[in-house]
């Protein structure tokens, strides 16, 4: 416990944060699966880290949050201990997911913040489950220092965060105004953004013209069609945790490009007048979840 703490307290990155705290919750409680679920507003999550569980019981999960457990952690925040899934109603939701995943016990852990949970640890095992008094206190305890260190973590990384964007757009400014044309402007913006996004494929098309990076010698997507119907497509920004979890109309057709490029994690898109967008593929490590739509500045 005090070397997971240890580790817990050392300057980490969201990502490296979040595998640290699965990884220790394995540890501290010997579960064959877990994973580790961050809040998305007032009734979402999504799935940062897994072991052991498949991409069907992840988004069966997050996907249909108010008819498990998990939503009702959200609600009150209290530690939800099931130590025999098989006594669950037949038509239970989570009945289901657990036979078909071969899981016969689970514990979800909140991680508090200020009186709100921010996050959750769910540990699933073989075999049913029975908790002692002190691996709850032990787990307990454990997701106390989890929860300061994942909120550490992201103050640390907006901070940084806005840092980074304050310079990108200072050097924007400048590239701007020396750019002998478009062509010099775009590519010279893609990098720096791409730079302080951190991401490793990016791609911007704007009347015509296009810049791309990182892509694939067999991903063309300077191709006329392919940029049309990108840009056609985009009306909003656009968040995609996951596209191997989404099967929906207007995602499909993208599928195959997206697993070409080797890429699974947020995609964020943006449209302006006139028919221009902006595509961005982060890198960094798998993220489960739902897409969504939302307004980012």
């Amino acid at each position: 416990m005090a070397s997971l703490s240890e580790k817990l307290n050392q300057p980490l990155s969201i990502n490296e944060v979040i595998e640290s705290i699965g990884a220790g919750a394995v540890r501290l409680s010997a579960a064959q699966h877990a994973a580790v679920y961050l809040r998305q507003g007032a009734d979402e999550a999504s799935c940062a880290w897994s072991k052991g569980l498949s991409p069907a019981y992840i988004n069966g999960v997050v996907g249909q949050l108010e008819k498990v457990p998990g939503g009702r952690l959200l609600r009150q925040a209290e530690t939800i201990l099931i130590p025999n899934l098989q006594q669950l109603p037949e038509e239970s939701l989570l009945s289901h997911l657990a036979q078909a995943e071969g899981i016969a016990a689970l514990g979800l852990w909140p991680m508090i913040y200020e009186g709100t949970v921010i996050a959750a640890i769910g540990l699933y095992f073989d075999q049913p489950q029975v908790w002692t008094p002190g691996q709850q206190e032990i787990l307990t305890a454990f997701t106390r220092q989890a929860a300061i260190a994942l909120q550490n973590a992201r103050l640390f990384h907006e901070t940084r965060w806005r840092a980074l964007q304050q310079e990108a757009l200072n050097r924007m400014i400048a590239v701007a105004v020396s750019a002998p044309d478009l062509s010099s402007l775009l590519e010279d913006g893609l990098g720096l953004v791409m730079e302080a996004l951190d991401v490793h494929v990016g791609g911007i098309w704007v009347d015509g013209h296009h810049a791309i990076r990182g892509c694939p010698p067999q991903v063309d997507l300077s191709d006329p069609k392919i940029s049309h119907d990108f840009i056609s497509s985009v009306t909003e920004t656009l968040v995609i945790p996951d596209w191997q979890l989404i099967n929906q109309p207007g995602y499909n057709e993208w599928k195959p490009l997206i697993e070409t490029c080797g890429v699974r994690p947020r995609l964020l898109c943006r449209s302006w007048p006139e028919a221009s967008a902006l595509g961005f593929w982060p890198s960094g490590r798998k993220i489960h979840g739902r897409g969504t739509r939302t307004s980012l500045p």
